[in-house]
């Protein structure tokens, strides 16, 4: 199977490119044609093919060469689908069967018997008029701002003067301002549409260059193999495997095989999976390695019975352009293969342009305006002679301009690799994250804080799947959640190869500052060495001492330094980036690019600040507000106890949040805390029914007695109480 890139692909519903108002048109005149275009857009990425890279009859869609007619479906099922194989996209064109019209809906209908066919075949017309489904009608249906002659019943499509493009489709006006004013194989030079071929041409000497996407793209011939920018190399062969289909195994070399001319004179040869294969053109007949014959009989009668690019003239199948000549010969005639009549367009070639009477004329010369980035305005660079803007961030990043080169950083609320893409920092879940961070009160947090937070002292913290995992680095060990420590030595054998024994420690030779600036101090094998940065030689001292390179451009500079004023330099040395941010210089062509980014634990404007992200203990109730603090929020009646923790003071049992935050027992209704920890009312008080305290008057019990004849003959009357008479009774 083909595979492709994304790519926008033009359906366009019919047998004609025009649109027609099925509802305005007279009801005697046949209706043939309506047309619909459909934009099936796909997300790109930044090096897309187009159609053009599948066989034909076949669009590229979702990244495969498919039949758009099976695929898409934009035919009623009254109509027959058909592909023509138009560049840069495939058209399709729905047709209806003889003896129907299209109708509303899109829908063919059979032609009423009452409506009497006006001719049978182009002769039977006026000489501005063509035979289409028996009624003579005029054949021009070219695109907008294109001019139609008529020529022997046929179009001939012309862009008028001042405009250019494909006459069939559409024509826009000369000149430009960016790229998307051009066709897809132009590119905007100056205000004027060129082939980039034509302005630079990058392939290497066998190659070839085509124009596509408003670029100079190379590509090695068939039969050729390489890149097509360095080279292409003859394709060696041992068997016809190891050729193109197109291609045969012949004396080791993949060759044509027709050019061993197996065919008779007068017949064809094609290639086709490793061999030659004879077939005689259209309008003869007979066997192809010995003769072929003229057909006697009529060849056709329509333009549909014809081959591609030919049309049927006086019942010959002849291409319209070599027989009629309509262009003027400063253009090229081009048969697009439009039914039911077969379209002529007059284009001009690459760097020239329409001028009055059809005549093509050339485009005025393009010249370089710069050769080094100093002539070219502050927030310009010099590329391939033009100045142009260097910025070429990925999404969501922002750009700033240093010495004529682009300085990348993410957009605040974004974080990742400006120079790719930034990612929203909100999230709904870990997996709206990247593996290192985690999605907290919605927003993407690293998990590792700033020191390796929260691992233990010496520890290296990780993001793996959103968690922090803490590990001892090599040459260390211990618990890497409380300190790591250096494992015991006697030589560099006991050592990791990054470490290197010292004091009978582990340790990192680099830690001694062996180095002198700016040489950087890197571990090969248990011992520190200093190697220079690009532009430096080293010296004796393991310094570095700076190489003097005169450069115009930064392509002549060593990697990670940039053409500024003549000189190979380090865009990091001119401190683009912000506080608490690390900067690196990406190895871009024409232009190096500098990219910043916020340090491990740190978030903010990597251009401007980061700050450090703070660890906040969400597993003791603490939550992280819109402005990133970390707080316990009271004012939702949250409160912070005696250990810490941040809790929910419950109302509902009595207490209430003072000013300060504090949660205590309701003083209004006069409820105290009990031993237990909960409110109640103080005694002698009570709960009211509505939940407050207050003191209850209790009812005195009536008196047992008033006088002895009360009680029993035992007992006498005291104090209103039944007492013995005798005193004291431990019993009562």
């Amino acid at each position: 199977m083909i595979t492709c890139a994304h790519q926008m692909l033009i359906v366009m519903l019919t047998n004609t490119f025009q649109a027609v108002d099925v509802l305005q048109k007279d009801p005697m005149e046949i209706q043939v044609s309506i047309v619909k275009i459909y934009h099936h857009r796909f997300m790109t990425n930044q090096n897309v093919d187009t159609d053009g890279d599948c066989p034909s009859q076949r669009a590229c869609i979702n990244e495969t060469c498919v039949n758009p007619c099976h695929v898409l479906d934009p035919c009623d099922p009254s109509a027959d689908c058909k592909v023509v194989d138009s560049l840069p996209v495939r058209t399709m064109i729905c047709i209806c069967i003889e003896g129907y019209i299209m109708g509303e809906n899109d829908v063919c209908q059979i032609i009423p018997l009452d409506i009497t066919p006006q001719c049978r075949s182009d002769s039977e017309c006026g000489v501005e008029k063509a035979c289409i489904n028996r009624m003579c009608k005029d054949p021009c249906d070219c695109g907008s701002n294109a001019e139609c002659d008529v020529i022997n019943h046929r179009s001939v499509c012309t862009c008028q003067v001042g405009f250019q493009g494909n006459p069939d489709i559409g024509c826009f006006p000369v000149g430009c301002a960016i790229n998307n004013d051009c066709e897809d194989d132009k590119a905007c030079y100056e205000g004027v549409c060129a082939n980039p071929c034509l302005v630079g041409n990058p392939c290497a000497s066998n190659a070839e260059c085509y124009a596509e996407q408003h670029q100079a793209k190379c590509r090695c011939p068939s039969g050729l193999k390489g890149d097509g920018y360095t080279q292409c190399l003859v394709i060696g062969c041992r068997a016809n495997s190891n050729c193109p289909p197109d291609r045969a195994c012949i004396n080791n070399q993949c060759k044509d095989p027709c050019l061993e001319n197996p065919c008779a004179p007068t017949s064809e040869c094609l290639a086709l999976n490793n061999q030659a294969m004879c077939r005689c053109p259209p309008g003869t007949y007979g066997n192809p390695q010995v003769r072929c014959d003229p057909v006697p009989e009529v060849e056709c009668y329509r333009d549909e019975d014809c081959p591609g690019q030919h049309a049927c003239l006086n019942e010959v199948c002849v291409n319209p352009c070599e027989k009629l000549e309509p262009c003027d010969d400063t253009a090229i005639c081009k048969v697009i293969d439009t039914l039911p009549l077969r379209t002529m367009l007059c284009v001009c070639p690459d760097g020239t342009v329409i001028k009055e009477n059809g005549k093509c004329d050339v485009l005025p010369p393009i010249k370089p305006i710069c050769a080094a980035h100093e002539e070219c305005p502050s927030d310009e660079a010099c590329v391939n002679g033009f100045c142009k803007d260097p910025c070429q961030c990925g999404t969501n990043a922002d750009c700033d301009i240093v010495d004529h080169h682009a300085v990348c950083t993410c957009k605040p609320g974004f974080e990742g690799d400006p120079e790719i893409v930034c990612h929203e920092i909100g999230c709904y879940g870990n997996d709206d994250c990247a593996t290192t961070h985690a999605c907290i009160n919605a927003n993407c947090t690293p998990v590792c804080g700033p020191d390796n937070e929260p691992c233990g002292k010496e520890a290296i913290c990780q993001g793996i799947n959103h968690q922090p995992q803490c590990l001892c680095p090599p040459g260390l060990r211990g618990n890497p959640n409380t300190q790591c420590i250096a494992i015991g030595c006697a030589s560099n054998d006991n050592c990791p190869d990054n470490l290197a024994c010292v004091n009978e420690r582990c340790e990192d030779p680099c830690g001694l500052n062996p180095c002198i600036d700016p040489a950087r101090c890197n571990v090969e094998n248990h011992i520190a060495l200093c190697p220079c940065p690009p532009g430096f030689n080293g010296t004796l001292d393991k310094g570095c001492e700076r190489i003097i390179i005169g450069c115009r451009a930064d392509s002549e500079c060593p990697p990670e330094l940039a053409c500024i004023n003549g000189k190979c330099t380090d865009l990091c040395s001119l401190n683009p980036c912000g506080i608490n941010a690390k900067c690196r210089t990406v190895d871009t062509l024409p232009l190096r690019m500098a990219a910043c980014e916020c340090l491990p634990g740190y978030q903010g404007d990597a251009s401007e600040i980061c700050y450090p992200v703070k660890a906040c203990p969400i597993d003791k109730g603490y939550i992280t507000n819109e402005e990133g603090e970390c707080e316990c929020p009271i004012e939702k009646g949250f409160y912070v106890d005696e250990n810490g923790n941040c809790k929910l003071c419950p109302v509902e049992k009595g207490f209430v949040m003072t000013a300060e935050g504090t949660c205590i027992c309701d003083p209004s209704k006069g409820f105290v805390i009990t031993r237990t920890g909960e409110c109640d009312c103080p005694l002698p008080l009570s709960r009211a029914e509505d939940g407050s305290c207050v003191l209850v008057e209790v009812t005195p019990l009536p008196p047992i007695c008033t006088v002895n004849d009360d009680c029993p003959q035992d007992r006498m009357c005291e104090n209103q109480n039944c007492v013995r008479p005798c005193g004291y009774d431990p019993l009562f």
